[in-house]
């Protein structure tokens, strides 16, 4: 059994499992030899530097993705971000207060 939908972590206990892998050290060193661990590494390093990549691009955007529950001002990365102003809650419900005085003053300076 896993502790999620996603089944990244396994809680069954080994001794559950019905039956054991016992592997050589033939296998491990023919493992070693023919080059799979060097390949699995550079990929998992090209994933890393790609992911880096996404996160720390050097081209400007005016926008900022993947914070959650972050409601920017429509001015907010351009010219105009010097007058903007960010607007700071604690929990859902005093950010919907905040979110529907936005709706009285606008949405360009304030976020």
């Amino acid at each position: 059994s896993f502790d999620s939908q996603t089944k990244e972590n396994m809680t069954l206990q080994p001794k559950s499992f019905g039956s054991k892998c016992q592997l050589s050290e033939k296998f491990f060193k023919a493992a070693s030899n023919c080059g799979i661990v060097e390949s699995i590494l550079n990929w998992v390093k090209f994933k890393a530097q790609t992911q880096l990549n996404k996160k720390c691009s050097s081209v400007k955007h005016s926008k900022i993705k993947g914070i959650p529950k972050l409601d920017d001002a429509n001015d907010a990365g351009g010219k105009h971000s010097l007058d903007c102003t960010l607007i700071l809650t604690e929990g859902d419900s005093a950010k919907s207060l905040a979110v529907s005085g936005l709706g009285v003053i606008g949405r360009d300076r304030y976020g």
